[in-house]
């Protein structure tokens, strides 16, 4: 006995909801892998821009190093300087003595 007409159409009527359904399916898988392909990219450049942020904290922390060894010299010659000043207003007053004692023409700032 064939199926009755009424059975062919249900039965066509599935077959085509089943093949839109995989259709369906298809896009969707093909809309992940195009979303996945984007993420993949962003996730790359993330990465890039990761690995110049070290670097520049790296030249970053190199030029700290380098400013504090300026700085620790700057303080360093200051010290000088002012040792040097020191003992100039120590020594500055004992010459004029001498140079007025001895009435030697001197220039002494």
């Amino acid at each position: 006995m064939a199926p009755s007409s009424s059975f062919r159409e249900r039965l066509e009527h599935m077959e085509q909801t089943r093949n839109q359904r995989l259709s369906l399916l298809q896009a969707e898988k093909e809309v992940q892998a195009n979303k996945y392909q984007v993420l993949q990219s962003k996730l790359s450049s993330v990465r890039s821009i990761e690995r110049r942020c070290l670097k520049l904290d790296h030249k970053i922390a190199s030029q700290h190093v380098v400013v504090s060894s300026l700085m620790a010299e700057i303080d360093r010659l200051s010290y000088g300087y002012a040792a040097v000043l020191q003992q100039f207003r120590f020594v500055h007053p004992i010459c004029r003595q001498i140079c007025v004692h001895d009435k030697i023409s001197c220039v002494i700032v």
